[in-house]
């Protein structure tokens, strides 16, 4: 990393809601800084070469292209470019595509956002993250997070990105107030997350769940 001790970073990342979410979480963080966000390759090319940032977090999806081919360009006109690919396919594949691409390191989208950041700052400061497991049988983290909230849970969960309310949600399910309550804090404690809106974008990350 250069001599400068806040992080500069861009957010490559279609789903603005996670990217917002991030960037809102970061900027909290007094080494990190979110200089810039794309929503695709195209963008993520032209935002790089304006802003010059010491890490692109880059979604292995995105609409016009991936993340391993968005890798291979970037570092090929800014060597110097530290990359940290976000991904729901934690598979032998993906992460053999990734690493040979020239990224620094790999993050599931099923990680929890203070794994998520120390996996940025060890990319940041030289280093490289590749987690254990990466040809899991099991398949995706976001296969194993459906299979881990219910179908119930994937409603509600649903609703509460649509910004419906406990009560607009138990009359949409034909539920009382305190089972949506009780599918909510199951929702949480399932995903890891501190708050609603944590959820909802730790399941779109994941693709649990769109947001239309």
């Amino acid at each position: 990393m250069a001599a400068r001790d806040t992080i500069e970073l861009v957010l490559v990342e279609d789903h603005p809601m996670v990217a917002d979410g991030l960037a809102a979480v970061w900027g909290r963080e007094p080494d990190l800084r979110v200089t810039g966000i794309a929503h695709d390759l195209a963008s993520a090319v032209t935002t790089i070469k304006r802003l010059r940032p010491h890490v692109a977090v880059v979604d292995f999806n995105l609409p016009d292209g991936d993340g391993a081919a968005l890798t291979g360009r970037l570092l090929a006109e800014h060597p110097e470019l530290r990359i940290l690919v976000l991904t729901g396919m934690a598979t032998r594949e993906v992460a053999g595509r990734v690493r040979r691409a020239g990224a620094h390191g790999i993050v599931y989208k099923t990680a929890r956002l203070p794994e998520f950041t120390a996996a940025l700052r060890r990319v940041a400061a030289g280093g490289e993250h590749y987690p254990d497991g990466v040809d899991d049988p099991a398949g995706q983290p976001a296969e194993r997070g459906r299979r881990e909230l219910s179908a119930r849970e994937l409603e509600v969960l649903g609703l509460v990105a649509r910004g419906c309310r406990v009560e607009d949600i138990a009359s949409e399910l034909v539920l009382s107030p305190h089972t949506v309550r009780n599918h909510i804090r199951n929702i949480l404690v399932k995903l890891g997350a501190h708050s609603k809106v944590e959820a909802v974008a730790t399941a779109v990350r994941a693709g649990l769940i769109r947001l239309d």
